[in-house]
C-alpha cells in the first residue's frame, strides 16, 4: 500500500481519452485556416496557454505570446485573471484550449478579449459540453452551442460554433474516461513511480500543468493508461466517426465545440 496522496493525479488520468484528439484537431484546423486567409505576420494570444501545445504552429508569426494565470517556464505573461495587461487592438488572434469553462466572470472575459483583438481579429477557443468535471473545483460551466452563442454574440459580429465530434465519438469518449477513472485507482493502490516526488510535484500539478517540470512523469502515465487493450481499440475506432452528417442541432451530442468568433 501506498504512503502517498495519488488524488492530485486524477484530473490528468481522466483527461487521456479520445476528446483530447477532437479538440486539438478541431483547434488546429481553426488556426490553419486563419494563417492561409491572414498570412503568418501576425500577432497571436495563447490564452490559458499551458505548456504551449500548439506553439509550433506560430514560428513564423510576427510575434506569440502566452499568458497564464500561472507561473510556468513557457508562460510568457501572468496576470490576474481578471484584466489582460495588454493595450487594446493588440492582436490578430487569441487562441484557447479548455479554458473558458474555468473562468468565474466568463462576461468580463469575453470582453477582455474582443478589447485586445485588432477590428476584425479572431478567438479560437475549443471547449466541453458532454465531458467530464477536470480541473476541480474550477470547473464553472457546460452551455450548449446556443449558450455559448448568446453569450459571445454582445462581443462579436461573426459567430460560428462547430461539433468537435460526432455522437459515437462522443459515446466512446465517455468510455474511456470511464475506464481511466477505473485504471487511476488500481494505480494507486500498485504504482510507486511518484513515491519519492510527491512534495515536490504536488505543487507544479497544481498549477494546471503549466510547468515542463511534469511533463515526463504524466507521461509515463498516459503511456500506462495508453497500454489498455480497450482504450487502444475504442480510440481507433472513434477515428471513423469524426463528424455528425447532419446540421440538425437537436438532440445534439458531442464532446464539446469549436467556437470562432471575429470581432
Amino acid at each position: 500500500m501506498l504512503n502517498m496522496d495519488f488524488s492530485i493525479y486524477k484530473k490528468y488520468f481522466s483527461n487521456f481519452s479520445s476528446s483530447g484528439f477532437s479538440f486539438d484537431r478541431s483547434l488546429v484546423n481553426g488556426i490553419k485556416e486563419f494563417i492561409s486567409t491572414n498570412g503568418e505576420k501576425i500577432k497571436v494570444l495563447d490564452f490559458g496557454c499551458g505548456m504551449k501545445p500548439f506553439s509550433k504552429y506560430f514560428s513564423n508569426c510576427e510575434e506569440y505570446i502566452g499568458v497564464d494565470i500561472y507561473r510556468g517556464k513557457v508562460v510568457d505573461v501572468v496576470y490576474d485573471g481578471v484584466k489582460l495587461p495588454f493595450p487594446d487592438n493588440s492582436f490578430d488572434l487569441i487562441i484557447s484550449s479548455s479554458v473558458l469553462e474555468h473562468v468565474e466572470d466568463i462576461n468580463a472575459c469575453i470582453s477582455e478579449a474582443n478589447r485586445v483583438l485588432k477590428p476584425n481579429g479572431k478567438f479560437l477557443s475549443v471547449v466541453p459540453f458532454i465531458n467530464h468535471v477536470h480541473g476541480s473545483p474550477y470547473d464553472f460551466r457546460r452551455p450548449t452551442r446556443y449558450g455559448w452563442e448568446k453569450l459571445f454574440k454582445p462581443y462579436f459580429k461573426k459567430i460560428k460554433i462547430q461539433s468537435v465530434d460526432s455522437r459515437w465519438q462522443c459515446v466512446f469518449n465517455m468510455l474511456t474516461a470511464s475506464i481511466n477513472n477505473s485504471i487511476y485507482f488500481i494505480l494507486r493502490k500498485i504504482n510507486n513511480y511518484f513515491k519519492n516526488n510527491q512534495e515536490q510535484i504536488k505543487p507544479l500539478i497544481s498549477d494546471g500543468g503549466a510547468s515542463y517540470e511534469t511533463k515526463n512523469k504524466l507521461k509515463v502515465l498516459y503511456f500506462i493508461m495508453n497500454l489498455n487493450p480497450i482504450n487502444f481499440i475504442i480510440g481507433i475506432i472513434s477515428l471513423f466517426f469524426i463528424r455528425p452528417p447532419n446540421t440538425d442541432f437537436e438532440g445534439e451530442f458531442t464532446s464539446g465545440y469549436l467556437i470562432s468568433a471575429q470581432k
